[in-house]
This record gives structure tokens, C-alpha cells and sequence, in this order.
């Protein structure tokens, strides 16, 4: 079904931008206010246009409001390094009335430090298929700060490996859409962001893909971890078809406690059995994985233990000491 979905979506895209003129990126390290970047004679993009980054690896930045176009699509062609890139600065701010694309025609990056992107209906995080017919990987949204808001459904992976890294700002899916993650990796790398699914599905796998759908939390350095808020949470468990990974990261060492999930519905014991019979730690050890009272937040807690280097380092002071010792007796 959700391929049915994909390949529509792509139709609805290729009949977006017949509806309104394609401005290509032609510049590389430029603002998207210079009109020489684009290949539209000096215009920039406006309502009813798409905006595309899909020339020969050039990158852009966004430190403007340019209010509202219809598409943007940030991937470079097959087979042409590198990746295409899009970075929206503090004060840069677009609204898509359709769809982000990253990826999907080869592999591109989306990176907000500030500023927002917005989109009316969907976001694609995914690669694409090389020459060779094997999937590509790489193509990544790294939320550091700023605001990234889908009014409907968040597709990573499925047409190739997807990446989404949230170490900050807010991530926010309002309507009736998911997040749906399948052959990707969604990594919640520190305790400063905002993730909220609004009246839809966190869907973890999907048995109709190829490749695992992983999960990751990391410990910032106080020892805690961004929140993914949702309706619901839906595990599809086949085999391979997921990872879930809690990395103690910068956390000092010692026992900790953090919510990895809060659901407006119950997490059903399927799913919670599901993760637990999946979930790997590093650095972390004499871990619980547990469901509060009313089966509607994940929790997790355990002991954050040095790392090996560290333990190494801890024996070698302990041999320098006796040496030490035995010289000076």
C-alpha cells in the first residue's frame, strides 16, 4: 500500500511542477535570495514553484523568510558526487504548500540551524537506486535547532536508506499523518528537542521494505534524552526489520532514569515485547526497559559504566602507581 503511495506521490510532484516553474540551483555556498543561483534569469522562487536542488552536488543556505512555494526537492542526479545540500539558517524560513523531497532521485542533505521549514502535506527522507540497482545510502535531515513541521504523513526510508538526526529544535507532525520509518535510522542525539506525532502513529518497521528501521537515543551529558511524543506507537517485528539502540553518549557515569516515549493511546505489550527483545545498549549496563502504570510512556533506566578506553586508561594509572610505590620503597 505505501509504495502505492510513493510512486503517487511522485506522479502529484512530476504534475506540481508542470503546474508552476522549476528553478534549478545553479549556485554553490550562496544564499537562495541571489538570484544568479537559480536558473530562472535572476527570479527567485515563488507560490507554485518547486525549488531544486538537483545539479552536480552544489549547496545552498536560507537566512531569509521567502514565504511560500510548492515543492522542494534537495538530491543530487545518480551517480554524480557528491550529495546536494540545503542549510536554513537563523532567520531563513520557507513554507511548501506540497512536499520536501530529500533524496528520491539520488541522495541530498536538509539541515536546519534555526530558522523553520514547513510543508502542507509530506515529507521524503530516502535515497534512491544506483546505476547498479543496489540502494543508495545517505541521504540525511539533520535537525539541529529551528522548527521542521509536516501537516501529514513523514516517509524515511523506503526507496533506499533514510537518515533523520534530531539533536535540537522541534520536529512536529500535526493532522492525521504518521511517521512512517522503514530502512532508516532516526537518531535522537540530546535532551533539547521537541518531538510531538499530533493525532497520528509513531510506525517502527514495515515488513513491506527491505532493510532495519533503527531507532537510537543518546544521553546528552546530563544524563537525559528528547522525548518522542505520539498517539500511538506501532512495531512491525519481522526478524531484521528493526533496531533500537540506547547509547550512554556524554552522560557522566552512574544510574540514570529517562522517558523514551509518552502515547495518548496504551503501548500495547506486542510492541513493548517486541523492542525489549531487540533493544542493545552502549556503554550502559543493569538496564530496565519498562511501561509506567497506564502502558503509556516507555521508560528506560540503567548504570552508565566508563567506556573501555577509559577502563584502560584507569588500569595503566593503577600499574604507574605501584610501580610507584615500589620505587620509592
Amino acid at each position: 500500500m505505501k509504495r502505492f503511495c510513493v510512486m503517487v506521490a511522485l506522479i502529484l510532484f512530476a504534475a506540481g511542477a508542470q503546474g508552476g516553474d522549476n528553478f534549478v540551483w545553479i549556485g554553490n555556498g550562496t544564499q537562495w535570495t541571489n538570484g544568479a543561483s537559480w536558473n530562472q534569469g535572476g527570479s527567485l522562487p515563488g507560490v507554485g514553484d518547486n525549488a531544486l536542488f538537483t545539479q552536480d552536488g552544489k549547496g545552498g543556505y536560507l537566512n531569509d523568510d521567502v514565504g511560500t512555494i510548492l515543492n522542494i526537492q534537495v538530491a543530487r542526479g545518480k551517480d554524480d558526487p557528491p550529495a546536494n545540500s540545503l542549510t536554513i539558517n537563523s532567520g531563513g524560513a520557507v513554507e511548501c504548500a506540497a512536499k520536501v523531497y530529500v533524496g528520491y532521485e539520488g541522495v541530498g542533505t536538509l539541515t536546519l540551524d534555526g530558522g523553520s521549514v514547513g510543508m502542507g502535506q509530506d515529507l521524503f527522507i530516502a535515497s534512491d537506486l544506483d546505476a547498479d540497482g543496489v540502494a543508495e545510502d545517505g541521504s540525511t535531515v539533520n535537525l539541529n535547532s529551528g522548527s521542521l513541521t509536516v501537516d501529514r504523513n513523514a516517509f524515511i526510508g523506503h526507496r533506499g536508506r533514510g537518515y533523520m538526526k534530531v539533536s535540537g529544535g522541534s520536529l512536529t507532525l500535526n493532522g492525521d499523518g504518521n511517521m512512517w520509518l522503514s530502512d532508516c535510522s532516526f537518531q535522537v542525539l540530546d535532551d533539547d528537542a521537541s518531538i510531538r506525532v499530533n493525532n497520528a502513529v509513531f510506525a517502527w518497521g514495515d515488513t513491506n521494505h527491505t532493510g532495519s528501521a533503527d531507532v537510537s537515543f543518546r544521553l546528552s551529558d546530563s544524563a537525559g534524552v528528547s522525548t518522542i511524543s505520539a498517539q500511538g506507537l506501532t512495531v512491525r517485528d519481522d526478524g531484521d526489520d528493526i533496531g533500537f539502540t540506547i547509547d550512554a553518549g556524554d552522560a557522566p557515569d552512574g544510574a540514570f532514569s529517562v522517558t523514551l516515549f509518552k502515547t495518548t493511546n496504551a503501548i500495547t505489550l506486542d510492541a513493548f515485547n517486541a523492542l525489549t527483545g531487540v533493544l542493545q545498549t552502549v556503554n550502559i549496563e543493569d538496564w530496565t526497559l519498562s511501561r509506567e502504570a497506564s502502558n503509556k510512556e516507555l521508560e528506560f533506566s540503567g548504570t552508565v559504566i566508563p567506556e573501555p578506553a577509559t577502563f584502560g586508561l584507569l588500569g595503566l594509572f593503577g600499574l604507574l602507581m605501584v610501580l610507584r610505590r615500589r620505587i620509592m620503597a
